[in-house]
């Protein structure tokens, strides 16, 4: 479901897209904003089980591709290196686990809100009569803002969490830029916020948080 979700918003903001090629050519300024919607793929996490009582226990959770959203502002600090400051959601399904005790019954997911700024180092391609097409490579470093497990433990539903924890990524892709103003992209992603402590309830849980994105974004130079 929220795969399909991400794949429709992405479809929907390439159909925006179709006719801005057409609009009216405007004076571009330097700031900028987008919109991103995509696919989570992260890597399947190790995971340490430190109950309150009790054993410690170790496995892995699997994990399924989920969706990613994000929005994004941004200044051009030259013509080829922008500056850009964004908030992305992203959450993926657990399927199963291998832990003792642990089951996706009910529903498990594994989810995060993360605060990055990032720089872009854009170069020139082609152009056409429309557009100008500029693939990218970027860095970006942040604050995962929270990170969460909701999964079920021993026959209970529990959550396990944890708040602003450093994280970093890299980024590269190709931007499509309108003379109206308008621009769209594709883009890859990796993105590693560590191995995070998350509290819960009933212990807590240690998990490796890191994988790719595929994603599609759409903006505005204004």
């Amino acid at each position: 479901m929220k795969l399909n979700l991400s794949v429709s918003a992405t479809i929907f903001l390439l159909s925006a897209l179709t006719n801005l090629a057409y609009a009216k050519e405007i004076n571009l300024s330097k700031w900028y904003v987008n919109a991103t919607a995509g696919a989570s793929l992260i890597n399947d996490p190790n995971a340490d089980y430190m109950p309150d009582s009790g054993a410690e226990r170790k496995g892995k959770l699997n994990v399924d591709n989920g969706m990613l959203l994000g929005g994004g502002v941004g200044y051009f600090l030259m013509p080829d290196i922008r500056l850009e400051g964004e908030v992305v959601y992203r959450s993926n399904d657990i399927s199963s686990s291998s832990i003792t005790g642990f089951s996706s019954q009910g529903g498990a997911d594994i989810a995060s809100v993360i605060y990055m700024a990032n720089v872009y180092k854009d170069f020139d391609l082609f152009s056409t009569s429309f557009a100008n097409f500029k693939p990218y490579i970027g860095l970006g470093v942040g604050n995962a803002q929270e990170t969460d497990v909701d999964i079920n433990v021993d026959g209970v539903k529990q959550e396990f969490s944890d708040k602003n924890r450093f994280a970093y990524q890299a980024l590269t892709g190709i931007n499509w830029y309108y003379k109206s103003g308008w621009f769209a992209g594709l883009g890859l992603r990796y993105m590693d916020a560590g191995r995070p402590r998350l509290n819960g309830n009933s212990g807590d849980l240690k998990v490796d948080y890191d994988g790719l994105s595929t994603e599609m974004k759409v903006g505005f130079r204004f």
